[in-house]
């Protein structure tokens, strides 16, 4: 660009200077020819002639660059066409660029939504293998121990024949040993009565000795036939032992495959469910400013109590020991008093929870989103610091009870009553910049039965409460929330038979607290509420 300037302001620059110059030579002016033979020219034609020579060569010269000039300023719009053209293709790449890029943005968004469903699935699935591999293993178990029993019943059907046939053995050979003895004896006896007969006894002995050596290697090689029997059974039962062994091998590899696949799936699992439980709790420190109203917005850290329902025994304890603990682990940090909805209460245990408020070394700032009276309101207007939403009631008026016993007793407790009231409201007035007596009187005042509402925007110009929240942010839910949202009581009668009143299909809608209203469209009457 800054180059097609500078040719163009050359061009516009010449151009003047040629005009300047009147680059168009004029003719001289027409000489007769003389009657008498030509005179030589005079320096002032010569000097005229070489000024028209130089201006010839001057508009030569400008022709030429002017020539040129116009070859670089078209070469120079042809330059500008070319980087424009550039300049739109790169624009159309950017934007086609963007365009992949936000599909590509959807595309893994899609995916995303995809591999948490496989995840899902694949979770799904590595539950229904466990349940599968647990039983295989069982069946595996029970298996490797009917083997073993079988192989057990071998052994012992094989120790048995061994132990029979060794028995039978020790008989045959005690009967063989009993035999020879009784011979033997036989042969003495017959050597003794009759020597006539010794040879033929000793020819007997000799045959008897003869089958007894016949029968000894019988029984030898019965014997090395059971011991050979016994040898194979021992085989067979060392077999049995090894395969058994191998079996138990295989089983316990099996096993320890199974449990490092079920420990993949735990920790999988386990994975799982500390993710899970990381993305349900909010991960960042909790600020806890000296200031937490700024600018109408109050930040409520964690360091949180929260006061609401009746005011009843219990409920000091409840406030007074958070108190106390908060005040223990910082006396800088701010406490607060939450009261989303209270109609007040027992006056022994809001004075509990005054003393404790005024003894705390932590400020204490009470809060008010919804509804305030009698003794919480007292509470919140006792406080340093106290807060509530533009829309929020606040009610004050006297301390209402009953009284028992006779007309002494009963003008006793009425002393203890009125000490109670003027012990409670005495802070109330002086927030106010009124006497008791001045306050109590407004309070009729304002309504018939001396119960003075007003709303917070109204109350803050009183003294009630100190400012108005236009915003209240709570810093201290840092777990995600699992409480169901309450639903009304529904009345109706089966949609398999026909209503024989449809004023009998209704909504029951629960009682409200004071000063609240139900704000809905109801035309046919199908939400009710107990009045």
């Amino acid at each position: 660009m800054t180059r097609t300037l500078t040719v163009l302001a050359t061009i516009l620059a010449l151009t003047a200077f040629s005009r300047a110059a009147d680059p168009t030579p004029q003719p001289p002016p027409a000489v007769k020819p003389p009657l008498t033979a030509p005179t030589p020219p005079s320096p002032e034609s010569i000097r005229i002639k070489a000024i028209g020579e130089k201006q010839a060569l001057f508009k030569a010269e400008y022709d030429l660059r002017s020539a040129q000039l116009k070859d670089e300023l078209s070469d120079l719009l042809i330059e500008k066409e070319r980087i424009e053209t550039e300049l739109s293709v790169a624009d159309a790449r950017r934007k086609k660029a963007g365009a992949e890029a936000m599909a590509y943005a959807s595309t893994l968004a899609i995916q995303a939504k995809t591999a948490d469903a496989e995840l899902k699935v694949a979770l799904s699935e590595l539950r229904t293998r466990k349940e599968k591999l647990g039983m295989e293993m069982a069946l595996r178990a029970q298996e490797n121990l009917n083997a073993a029993a079988k192989v057990k019943a071998e052994i012992a059907g094989l120790t048995l024949e061994i132990e029979q046939a060794a028995a039978h053995q020790a008989h045959e050979l005690h009967a063989v040993q009993i035999q020879q003895k009784a011979l033997a004896a036989a042969a003495l006896l017959r050597a003794e009565e009759n020597k006539a007969r010794l040879a033929d006894m000793a020819a007997e002995t000799e045959r008897l000795t003869a089958e007894l050596a016949h029968a000894q290697k019988v029984r030898e090689k019965e014997l090395q036939e059971i011991t050979a029997q016994t040898a194979v059974l021992m085989a067979k039962n060392a077999n049995a032992a090894q395969l058994q062994a191998q079996r138990a091998s295989q089983h316990l590899a099996s096993m320890t495959d199974l449990q490092q696949e079920m420990a993949q799936i735990q920790a999988a699992m386990t994975l799982r469910d500390t993710r899970d439980a990381f993305r349900a709790t909010v991960n960042r420190d909790i600020a806890y400013p000296a200031q937490p109203f700024v600018d109408g917005v109050l930040t409520i850290s964690d360091r949180r109590i929260a006061l609401n329902d009746v005011i009843m025994e219990g409920t000091a304890d409840f406030v007074t020991e958070r108190i106390h603990y908060f005040n223990n682990q910082s006396a800088e940090a701010p406490i607060f008093i939450v009261i989303d909805r209270s109609p007040g209460g027992s006056v022994m245990e809001g004075y509990r929870i005054l003393k404790a408020m005024e003894a705390s070394k932590a400020p204490i700032h009470v809060v008010i989103k919804s509804f305030a009276a009698s003794m919480a309101a007292t509470i919140a207007t006792a406080a340093d610091h106290s807060y509530a939403y533009p829309n929020a009631i606040m009610l004050h008026h006297q301390p209402s009870g009953m009284s028992w016993g006779n007309l002494t007793q009963q003008d006793e407790q009425m002393i203890i009553f009125k000490e109670w009231a003027k012990r409670l409201h005495a802070t109330v007035a002086d927030k106010m910049d009124v006497s008791m007596d001045e306050f109590y009187k407004q309070m009729y005042e304002k309504n018939s039965d001396g119960d003075w509402q007003e709303f917070a925007d109204a109350a803050v110009k009183i003294g009630w409460v100190g400012h108005i929240a236009n915003e209240i942010r709570e810093e201290g839910v840092v777990k995600r929330p699992t409480d169901e949202a309450p639903e009304p009581e529904w009345f109706f009668f089966s949609k398999g038979t026909p209503l024989p009143d449809p004023k009998n299909d209704f909504v029951l809608l629960p009682r409200l607290k004071p000063f609240d209203y139900y704000f809905i469209y109801n035309p046919a009457g199908h939400y009710r509420w107990v009045e």
